[in-house]
């Protein structure tokens, strides 16, 4: 009698499962017993879980805004109005320059180390009103000393071409050289 692949006394054991949170085949030790989802997402009950309307699923809590009960995830919040808003601040051509300027000292701020940029816009504003708006281009914002979050007593204006020879010596550990540029360029800019 032959054997066909479905007989019930030759089934071949389970190596892979399918989890339902990562969508992708995860080796069988990977998920718990009789689970459908891997150990990276552990369930502990709807408290670690809220539902989105958009993704018509429970999903981590994480993946929410904090402080607020909405029932859209980033994402779909961020689509809803963020975007919106977003390119409504770039349209208007007033802001273009200070939203420049703004998205320079977000990636100086990684450089820095620091957590936050310290700058709202309105003192963005005010410590770029001495030059244009087709001007700002040319320019960014840097701290005069490094270790400290940039504030409006610790900020210099300085241009670009200035902007990249400063952060090259601070990226070599010279940080005594940039220091010295940012207080020669604070002197000059408040003379």
């Amino acid at each position: 009698m032959s054997e066909s692949c479905a007989d019930s006394n030759n089934q071949i054991p389970e190596k892979a499962r399918f989890c339902k949170k990562c969508c992708d085949y995860l080796p069988i030790a990977e998920f718990p017993a009789n689970a459908n989802v891997c150990k990276k997402h552990d369930y502990l009950g709807t408290q670690t879980e809220r539902w989105c309307k958009e993704c018509k699923d429970f999903i981590c809590l994480s993946l929410f805004r904090k402080g607020s009960v909405d029932f859209l995830c980033r994402k779909h919040m961020y689509n809803k109005s963020g975007r919106k808003a977003m390119e409504k601040q770039r349209n208007k051509p007033e802001n273009v320059g200070i939203i420049s300027i703004r998205n320079i000292c977000y990636i100086d701020n990684r450089i820095f180390k620091h957590s936050s940029i310290g700058l709202t816009k309105a003192e963005i504003e005010i410590l770029t009103k001495s030059k244009s708006q087709s001007e700002l281009f040319h320019f960014a914002l840097l701290p005069v000393d490094p270790t400290k979050i940039m504030s409006v007593d610790n900020v210099v204006l300085v241009s670009r071409e200035k902007r990249d020879k400063m952060m090259k010596f601070f990226k070599s550990n010279n940080k005594e050289k940039y220091e010295k540029i940012a207080k020669k360029e604070k002197r000059r800019a408040s003379a």
